[in-house]
């Protein structure tokens, strides 16, 4: 959840007036944990303005992911993920957002059903 910078602000100042860090994250419905934070960012200098997250970096170029799946229809995660060097969950991931499934072969069905 994001706070206003003047909510910070009070908690902030309510704190350096002698206020306990408890009672000023009961007032303020705060965790603790963020009033602390807020107050090493005011102590080092930085602003009480809420930073923007930027996400996350995709690792898995999926042209990259296209191709190995092209040339390699057969590979496991497992073996994807000794290949490419990436997680099973990431290519997991990249792979359902490319709508690519792995479906038995027809041939490998047949070929335990005769046993």
């Amino acid at each position: 959840m994001v706070h206003s910078v003047d909510l910070r602000e009070k908690a902030v100042s309510l704190v350096e007036k002698g206020k306990s860090k408890v009672e000023v994250a009961e007032v303020f419905e705060i965790g603790i944990a963020t009033l602390y934070r807020w107050l090493k960012k005011k102590a080092t200098g930085q602003g009480l303005k809420a930073v923007k997250s930027t996400g996350f970096i995709r690792k898995i170029d999926p042209e990259i992911l296209k191709e190995y799946v092209k040339k390699h229809p057969d590979h496991t995660l497992a073996e994807m993920k000794q290949n490419l060097g990436f997680g099973i969950s990431a290519i997991w991931y990249r792979l359902r957002q490319l709508k690519i499934t792995f479906k038995k072969s027809h041939i490998l069905s047949r070929a335990q059903s005769s046993r």
